[in-house]
């Protein structure tokens, strides 16, 4: 999946997090940085820039968001991870766009119904921050990981922090 849920652990490693300093703590601990990236297909582009969307997109993302209102925040967001991961057919980008790295918009992957990790991640964030989930709980991750055959490559994945346990 391409999710991840903080759980006790963390909340005793951060003990100290208390409703209005959840952003202080993100910021300290993962600091946001201009992840600058062949996203776009046309040379290095902020990440930012792929939730960018048509109108027609950011309509359709919100109409697929209201089906998840009536979780509560935490189950929202394994609801919206486990829709997305459901529906969404994994594709590497080679396959995809004919290209070795390309960012798709969270509408794209939506409509397309399929994409590699980094599609699955701006979909599930985009779903979680049009159903409500503050951006300040909910961060797209991206870097290098090994893979358990050695071989260093991309992943991205969203990660939550979540309101109880």
């Amino acid at each position: 999946m391409t999710w991840q849920i903080f759980s006790k652990k963390f909340r005793e490693k951060f003990g100290d997090i208390i409703e209005g300093r959840i952003t202080q703590i993100w910021e300290k601990n993962w600091k946001e940085s201009l992840v600058s990236y062949p996203a776009l297909g046309t040379g290095n582009t902020d990440i930012k820039k792929v939730f960018q969307m048509t109108v027609e997109g950011e309509n359709e993302i919100k109409n697929v968001a209201e089906q998840f209102l009536d979780f509560p925040p935490d189950t929202r967001v394994y609801e919206i991870a486990k829709y997305v991961n459901e529906r969404t057919t994994y594709k590497t980008d080679p396959e995809r766009f004919g290209k070795a790295e390309f960012w798709a918009d969270p509408y794209s992957v939506w409509k397309e119904k399929e994409d590699d990790c980094d599609g699955f991640a701006v979909l599930i964030a985009s779903l979680c921050w049009n159903a409500g989930i503050p951006r300040e709980r909910l961060k797209v991750v991206a870097g290098n990981i090994i893979y358990p055959s050695g071989v260093v490559g991309g992943h991205a994945y969203c990660l939550y922090l979540k309101e109880r346990d």
